[in-house]
């Protein structure tokens, strides 16, 4: 995705794409913040060390800017949601063995 902020950002959205059903979908802010801190506290990694770690900053609006997401809503506020564009899934599919598609 070229940006490492961008790629962490989209990190997070499959994974809580990945627990709340399995399915590529549209998720609030609040559904993948629940998700991460779930596996943050749960020792579930990589996120569990990732969220330790100072250089790791996921940026949505990167990921967005970029292209490998859309949202919708209001400005990355609490009615907002976002969700991988297929510009995104492609970009991914290099981990094709950690994702499904």
């Amino acid at each position: 995705m070229g940006k490492a902020e961008a790629e962490a950002a989209a990190t997070l959205i499959v994974r809580a794409c990945q627990v709340k059903g399995d399915r590529w979908q549209s998720l609030a802010f609040d559904e993948i913040s629940s998700v991460v801190m779930a596996d943050v506290r749960g020792g579930v990694e990589p996120l569990a060390s990732l969220s330790e770690n100072p250089f790791w900053k996921p940026d949505y609006e990167e990921v967005v800017k970029r292209g490998f997401a859309r949202l919708t809503g209001s400005d990355y506020g609490s009615e907002a949601f976002v969700a991988l564009t297929e510009d995104g899934i492609k970009a991914l599919q290099r981990h094709r063995t950690h994702v499904k598609f």
